[in-house]
């Protein structure tokens, strides 16, 4: 049977994370963002786990190769993300870069 994170445990992670989201796009002055940022940090150090949890449950015969998938998926997306982003954004803008307008 799959042990899977308790489901008020991974709604607290969600809620955290997207409030500090929400925090972070619609706070009226700049002080208040890193604020949101923290409340986005920590909903993300709750989840990461849970998320390495749940694949080492998945089977027990293969949690070190499940579990070297997941890790392994995130150095991919910590590594290519970056530069995946830039790339699409200096195709789009042309090869320059255009400031960006902040919210009144």
């Amino acid at each position: 049977m799959v042990h899977l994170p308790d489901i008020e445990t991974a709604t607290g992670i969600s809620h955290s994370t997207l409030g500090g989201l929400a925090l972070v796009t619609l706070a009226p002055w700049v002080p208040l963002a890193p604020a949101g940022w923290a409340l986005f940090g920590l909903g993300l150090a709750g989840g990461v786990p849970q998320l390495f949890t749940a694949a080492g449950n998945l089977d027990v015969r293969a949690s070190g190769a499940l579990m070297a998938r997941v890790v392994g998926l995130g150095y991919v997306g910590l590594l290519a993300g970056p530069a995946i982003v830039g790339g699409r954004h200096h195709r789009r803008a042309g090869g320059c870069v255009r400031p960006v307008r902040s919210l009144p």
